[in-house]
């Protein structure tokens, strides 16, 4: 059975991995055009 602490790490593993991957999707957007704000 999994302690209180035990569920925290696990969310916060899977809040990191989400973080990581929206991160280098951003990264990847923004590489590939300009952003809109830089176009003015």
């Amino acid at each position: 059975m999994l302690t209180n602490r035990d569920k925290f790490d696990i969310i916060d593993l899977q809040v990191m991995a989400v973080a990581d991957a929206s991160i280098s999707l951003w990264g990847k957007l923004l590489s590939q055009r300009p952003p809109a704000w830089t176009t003015f």
